[in-house]
């Protein structure tokens, strides 16, 4: 496979000399390819607020000579870098070691509370922010969070490194991290989670997390540790999500502490009243790359249209090796960048490192005999739900045979998921156990998750999303024209 390795984005022929999120918008409008929607708006002018407000924040930190991560890398060992140069200042050498020693045994809190108060002690994230350094968009699917967000990572109005991650992506570096970390072993008073924290802000302050969800209650309690530390030490988040703050503990009180600090940190905008903008994509071709049903001959056919697409013949390789994060990752049948998976082993046997491994390995996947999603066990469903997240993340393309259309594929024999909640939720006295409570705020967020995902395979198989170079890299041995013919 000849490939260039850039980092592409869908949008960046049609805003290449546009330099901030408003300007970008405008230029899609203007061009047609966007609908001028007031509440896509909306959200572009939130990202040009955030932009303001951390250009501001930035010039104070340079003018005021704070020590902070968007200036200078931290200093190791230095947790409290605010009340460090106060002390230092006026020769408090030994009050600083003091308080180091006194802070290893105090737990910290992001406002106050009795604990911090009988200690004494003001902690700079109590102090409280002047202007909010963080965005968080949350509202339906398929209304241009995604979209907003991409446009903020093309800007060049932020003179700061950003890092665009999808959750599943972030939450597998962030756990690989925090092993290297103990692996070399902590010492003095930090702790894992602070180092890992400190590489992160030194490498992007600007973090854009997209699609924000607390299935995974490990990944929950993890997330809460992160962000309580990143963000008082100068974390710009920009994060994208269908739940407000405060739903994000549905599923366990682990990310409860993390609420406040999203609201004291971050413009919490509400997306409502906005058109799906895939309703109007452009021309589907779902017909020929999502078939059904799961069938020898579909199968055949799929291999056949994408087979069209490449330069010279075709030579399929059975039980290649491909690794990530130290992973091996055996692929059954691929032919350059094309791969071929049945259900049962990258939904069964894989997890999320590997989908990723897969999402930046190939620009095509083709999956044969997917069975009704919403019918599957919960770890079944759910593995199906974080790969085409990362697929879609990484602008993979995809085709598959499956045992039902496209389209009914994620919903239940009564209809559309997202009808369903009543069935699965009631407020009041509940005599459920705690085992069932459990379960169906399970429920209630995969639900979410199914939406999420028929939205974006309505997007998958439509022709612009087909003919979009991988975010990785650009194929020369391959076209995509083959897939909308």
């Amino acid at each position: 496979m000849r490939i260039s390795l850039v980092s592409c984005n869908a949008w960046r022929a049609h805003v290449s000399d546009k330099r901030n999120v408003c300007d970008m918008y405008n230029c899609l409008v203007h061009k047609g390819v966007l609908k001028d929607e007031p509440g896509q708006r909306l959200m572009v002018q939130a990202c040009t607020r955030l932009a303001d407000s951390v250009k501001k924040h930035k010039a104070q930190c340079v003018e005021g000579g704070w020590h902070s991560s968007w200036v200078q890398k931290e200093r190791s060992g230095r947790w409290s870098t605010t009340l460090y140069n106060c002390f230092n200042r006026y020769g408090g050498t030994a009050w600083m070691g003091s308080l180091k020693r006194m802070g290893t045994g105090v737990i910290r809190y992001a406002f106050h509370d009795a604990t911090t108060r009988d200690v004494g002690i003001c902690w700079p994230e109590n102090i409280g922010v002047e202007k909010k350094t963080g965005l968080y968009l949350w509202g339906d699917v398929g209304i241009g969070k995604t979209l907003v967000m991409d446009l903020f990572e093309l800007s060049e109005d932020l003179p700061l490194n950003k890092r665009r991650d999808h959750l599943h992506s972030f939450m597998c570096d962030l756990v690989l991290r925090l092993q290297r970390a103990e692996a070399v072993g902590a010492k003095g008073p930090l702790s894992p989670i602070d180092f890992v924290v400190t590489d992160i802000l030194d490498e992007s302050p600007i973090l854009c997390l997209d699609e924000v969800q607390t299935i995974d209650v490990t990944h929950a309690s993890l997330l809460n540790a992160f962000l309580s530390r990143a963000l008082p030490r100068g974390l710009v988040l920009f994060a994208t999500s269908n739940r407000p703050p405060q739903d994000l503990t549905s599923i366990s009180d682990s990310f409860a502490r993390c609420v406040p600090l999203l609201w004291h940190y971050c413009d919490v905008v509400h997306c409502d009243n906005i058109r799906d903008y895939r309703e109007n994509a452009s021309p589907s071709h779902h017909g020929s790359l999502f078939l059904h049903p799961n069938t020898v001959e579909n199968a055949a056919e799929l291999v056949r249209r994408v087979e069209r697409g490449f330069v010279g013949s075709p030579m399929w390789v059975k039980g290649a090796t491909i690794w990530l994060y130290g992973r091996e990752l055996t692929v059954p049948y691929h032919c350059g960048g094309v791969a071929l998976f049945d259900f049962c082993d990258i939904c069964r046997g894989l997890g999320p490192p590997d989908f990723q491994c897969i999402a930046k390995t190939f620009h095509t996947i083709i999956i044969t005999n997917i069975p009704n999603i919403s019918g599957l066990d919960r770890n079944a469903a759910q593995q199906f739900v974080i790969l085409v997240d990362e697929l879609y993340q990484f602008n993979v393309k995809l085709l598959f045979t499956s045992e039902g259309p496209w389209d009914r594929l994620l919903r239940s024999e009564v209809g559309n998921p997202m009808n369903t909640f009543d069935d699965c939720y009631t407020e009041g006295v509940d005599e459920r156990s705690v085992h069932e409570a459990h379960h169906t705020f399970r429920n209630k967020e995969e639900l979410l998750s199914f939406g999420r995902i028929e939205s974006r395979l309505k997007e998958m198989g439509c022709r612009h999303y087909l003919l979009r170079d991988h975010k990785h890299f650009v194929i020369s041995d391959y076209s995509f024209t083959a897939l909308v013919l």
